[in-house]
């Protein structure tokens, strides 16, 4: 057993410590780290996975880029030229916590294995209640994220709507975008459910292609209560550690950074070609 850690997990959150105990149960012989604070020295030299809460993600990768760590992350707001130069050199990836959903995750893996023959378009929309406005850019960020991983295809082009939809703040994002390979992916995420509980809403994919048309909506899946109270649902998912941990593995050995320099330009410009109203070219 070796005494050095295999892998760091960044984060002071649920997600992280699951990640963590499902790593340790999976290989107990590889040490894992799990490195709560950004104030807590880096003291493993293993590649860094990031899920910690949105605002605490660019300082993990910059201490772990700085340490020469490779290392991937949930989408980071706000990259500054530091993280964007990683990007650009591979050093740092971005992945969605979209990839944790088993569906989702068995989607990207057909979608990139050419399971859809010449691929034409990607739709994605992501509804959530109107009370959880203030989460929809960490929501358009996910899908974002996520849309890219599936074309894997430099970006070339995007067209931006948004809409207040009735409320003081935007509440819908529309984002029209085109890909090297022709690919045109559309994306939709709006605050327009009825107030809820859960902040995850109603989530459709679909990758359409010559050969066949991928889909899938996960917040579908549940598990119907029968009882004396009648008929309840509860929605079901697998532990999304095991699917997040594979995809930043994945991530980490492609030596492909295609799909993080898109999600990177287009989380960018989707501000840019908002404001301005009309197409921005990439």
């Amino acid at each position: 057993m070796s005494n050095q850690p295999a892998l760091t997990i960044a984060g002071d959150n649920d997600l992280a410590t699951n990640a963590a105990r499902h790593a340790i149960a999976a290989v107990p012989d590889d040490p894992v780290y799990l490195w709560r604070s950004i104030a807590d020295p880096l003291v493993s030299k293993a590649p860094v996975v990031i899920l910690a809460d949105a605002g605490e993600r660019a300082g993990f990768a910059q201490a772990a880029l700085n340490a020469g760590l490779p290392t991937v992350s949930l989408p980071i707001k706000d990259l500054d030229v530091d993280l964007k130069q990683a990007i650009a050199d591979g050093r740092l990836r971005l992945m969605s916590t979209l990839h944790g959903l088993p569906t989702l995750a068995r989607l990207q893996q057909d979608a990139t294995n050419g399971a859809v023959g010449r691929r034409y378009g990607v739709f994605a929309s992501h509804r959530i209640p109107t009370n959880f406005v203030d989460e929809l850019d960490d929501v358009v960020d996910d899908l974002v994220t996520y849309c890219c991983s599936l074309i894997d295809s430099s970006l070339t082009r995007v067209s931006v709507t948004t809409s207040d939809l009735g409320t003081s703040a935007t509440a819908g994002w529309f984002i029209l975008a085109r890909f090297a390979d022709e690919t045109i992916a559309t994306i939709e995420v709006a605050a327009v459910l009825p107030e809820a509980d859960e902040s995850a809403g109603e989530l459709l994919i679909e990758v359409t292609g010559s050969e066949a048309v991928l889909r899938a909506a996960p917040e579908q899946q549940g598990v119907l209560i029968r009882s004396a109270e009648g008929v309840s649902r509860s929605n079901w998912y697998a532990d999304p550690s095991d699917f997040l941990l594979q995809r930043a593995t994945n991530l980490r050995d492609s030596g492909n950074e295609t799909a993080s320099l898109s999600t990177m330009k287009l989380m960018q410009k989707r501000f840019e070609a908002a404001t301005a109203n009309q197409a921005v070219e990439v």
